[in-house]
């Protein structure tokens, strides 16, 4: 019998992302951004596909995989019970070369 694929998201070790800037915007802005500059260098060029965010009303995970060094090199993001409910169609993960920034 063919053996079950291997779900290596849930077996995968994260290092938390504990540093963050927040950015609120202007008064009543729309949006709130948040920059994640801490990282690694290389983790920055990283493929973009292992580089994701899930989005949620309430939440967002961010998850940064590092095919090369996955235990050393892997990060996360989770925040849940947001602030305020967020249209998770609108919200937008952005990879630029020295940082990653969540719209939400």
């Amino acid at each position: 019998p063919p053996q079950a694929p291997q779900q290596l998201s849930t077996l995968q070790k994260y290092k938390n992302i504990d540093k963050f800037l927040f950015d609120a915007g202007s008064y009543n802005s729309p949006t709130v951004s948040i920059y994640i500059t801490s990282l690694p260098s290389q983790i920055y060029s990283l493929p973009k596909e292992n580089i994701t965010c899930n989005f949620t009303k309430t939440s967002f995970d961010l998850k940064i995989l590092d095919p090369q060094n996955p235990s050393t090199n892997s990060y996360r993001l989770v925040k849940d019970n947001l602030d305020k409910d967020i249209n998770p169609d609108k919200c937008k993960l952005i990879i630029k070369k020295n940082k990653i920034i969540i719209k939400l």
